[in-house]
């Protein structure tokens, strides 16, 4: 992977100042186990991986200048359950508390995340763009949730894309354990490879 851009648990750190997450789908918990669920422990895991995070950086003396959210910060299509509304809310007066700088990218599943953004002043982006030097060259990042890829971003250098959720199972004679993993490729774009 590039030197600028690492991996800090299932997150990006991108140019060492901008943190990048994905597929949250806030409210998953309570769309599978239903509302009679009591104890919610989704966004209290995200929240202390975040924390783990947010501790190595400091250890690093490294400040987040941006968050960018890529997609599916909630889970329900159609709507925003009560729950959903208020985690959601609370997750996102956490990111405040690090960074004042948030970029939420549209995902398939945040057809009604408006009313949310909005509270916190948090505009909804299809894609952002950046540059970044690397080696003495520019390089242009674009990130997306990828269900759609923007015709804005196939000419950038890179693509830092969610949306598929890519994971490895390890296992053996007695069990098996998935994690969430990153997918590195290429791709080839009128004529140059990428």
């Amino acid at each position: 992977m590039n030197k600028k851009i690492r991996f800090l648990e299932d997150s990006l750190l991108v140019d060492e100042k901008i943190l990048v997450i994905t597929d949250l789908h806030i409210g998953y918990e309570e769309s599978v186990m239903g509302k009679s669920l009591f104890i919610r422990t989704q966004l209290k895991e995200i929240i202390e991986k975040l924390d783990r995070i947010f501790r190595y950086l400091d250890d690093k003396k490294l400040k987040i200048k941006e968050v960018i959210i890529l997609g599916d910060l909630k889970h329900e299509f159609g709507t925003i359950s009560d729950s959903e509304w208020r985690e959601t809310l609370r997750f996102l007066d956490y990111l405040l508390r690090k960074t004042d700088n948030i970029k939420l990218i549209r995902g398939n599943h945040d057809t009604i995340l408006g009313p949310v953004a909005n509270k916190r002043g948090i505009e909804i982006l299809d894609y952002y763009k950046i540059g970044m030097k690397n080696n003495k060259k520019q390089k242009n990042i674009c990130f997306l949730h990828g269900d759609k890829i923007h015709g804005d971003c196939l000419e950038s250098d890179i693509l830092i894309i969610g949306h598929l959720h890519p994971a490895i199972t390890l296992y053996d004679e007695y069990k098996n354990e998935k994690f969430k993993c990153f997918l590195k490729g290429k791709w080839k774009v009128n004529g140059k490879v990428k």
